[in-house]
């Protein structure tokens, strides 16, 4: 199967992974391998991996602050860059995960259950990315992270 989107992929990850790799910062072993198999055309795999890899928060690809490197950067600067790249790559990436044709969140009408679990987590059905209903990868509404809005359902109402 042909992957439409893999030019745009590879190239979202080259531009994340040279940004990183130039302001000094660590690249993820997920991060590197899913861009070798995008290159190797192996999609199912590269979203494997793309899937391992933590975008935002504590010990994700944004959990650090690039230092300047040029005279026209700052620390600030730095960080909006690398959010965008961030943000970026996993839009890119998501085009080809499998649970994104029956949901599209720029015409999503109403909210997709979700599962809170007892420890305040949630698998969102949509990114299948694992996030905790307290932090800032949730607003109330949306998953920041893909940006889809989800209706939280606690696990004991699910059992019943």
């Amino acid at each position: 199967m042909t992957n439409p989107y893999r030019q745009l992929q590879i190239s979202a990850s080259k531009a994340l992974l040279k940004f990183i790799r130039d302001h000094n910062g660590h690249v993820g072993a997920d991060l590197s391998e899913c861009l070798r198999l995008l290159e190797a055309d192996r999609t199912p795999d590269a979203i494997a991996h793309a899937r391992k890899v933590k975008p935002h928060g504590m010990g994700g690809i944004t959990d650090w602050y690039p230092q300047p490197i040029a005279h026209t950067e700052t620390i600030e600067y730095n960080g909006e860059v690398l959010r965008a790249l961030v943000n970026e790559w996993c839009r890119a990436l998501s085009l080809s995960f499998e649970e994104r044709d029956p949901v599209s969140r720029d015409a999503q009408k109403g909210e997709i259950a979700a599962v809170l679990r007892s420890d305040g987590h949630v698998l969102c059905p949509f990114c299948r990315k694992t996030f905790s209903s307290m932090s800032s990868s949730w607003d109330g509404v949306r998953h920041t992270t893909c940006g889809v809005r989800l209706e939280l359902i606690s696990e004991s109402s699910d059992a019943a």
